[in-house]
């Protein structure tokens, strides 16, 4: 599933289940519901939500930080392998709608094509403009490869590690192809145990 909350995740699931026999379907036998159209899936959640129900949209403060985010966090993992450019941008201008602001990718998401593809996906559904850029609380990760075709091998940017080089180059990277000028939140995808966290903290 696309959708995480951030509490009572076991409830909630199970609620969605009885409001929607398609994610039923899909986590009693996820392999056999594979070739499901997954925007469907996410759509049918999405249009199943409506302010002042049980599963009404709320926004609570991240972690002890200030900053207020939905109950319900829009990851993007299958955008661009599992669902178009175009149900992409359907399910985001939706989440929009019911008041979900908080958004989740990665730099190597993008399985269907190359990694990297569903931040470019973000950016051009930013670009379109109408505010989607200021409504949103975005947040990507760093630590996997991102093998793009136009670069050359760099064992930085291929490999599964982090550095203050890696940081840097890959927060740039993913700036360009989302389209913006900052990152609200920006996460480690994995701890990397053979660099030294004053590095990592600095240069985070």
């Amino acid at each position: 599933m696309l959708l995480w909350r951030q509490s009572q995740h076991s409830t909630h699931r199970r609620d969605a289940c009885e409001r929607c026999p398609l994610i039923a379907e899909r986590i009693r036998h996820p392999q056999s519901s594979r070739g499901t159209n997954l925007h469907k899936i996410i759509l049918s959640i999405l249009f199943s939500i409506s302010k002042g129900n049980d599963v009404a949209i709320e926004h609570q403060r991240l972690g002890q930080h200030g900053v207020l985010v939905s109950n319900i966090c829009l990851g993007t993992m299958n955008f661009g392998w599992h669902t178009s450019e175009e149900e992409s941008f359907q399910i985001m201008d939706r989440a929009l709608e019911l008041g979900i602001n908080f958004f989740d990718t990665a730099d190597v998401y993008g399985w269907g094509g190359e990694q990297g593809d569903t931040e470019e996906i973000l950016g051009r559904w930013f670009a379109q403009g109408g505010g989607r850029r200021n409504a949103v609380v975005l947040a990507t990760k760093v630590f996997n490869p991102v093998r793009r075709k136009a670069n050359k091998a760099e064992p930085n940017t291929d490999g599964r590690s982090l550095s203050a080089y890696k940081i840097r180059k890959h927060c740039e990277g993913s700036l360009k192809r989302l389209q913006t000028d900052h990152i609200n939140l920006y996460q480690m995808h994995h701890v990397d145990r053979d660099c030294s966290w004053d590095e990592i903290w600095q240069a985070f």
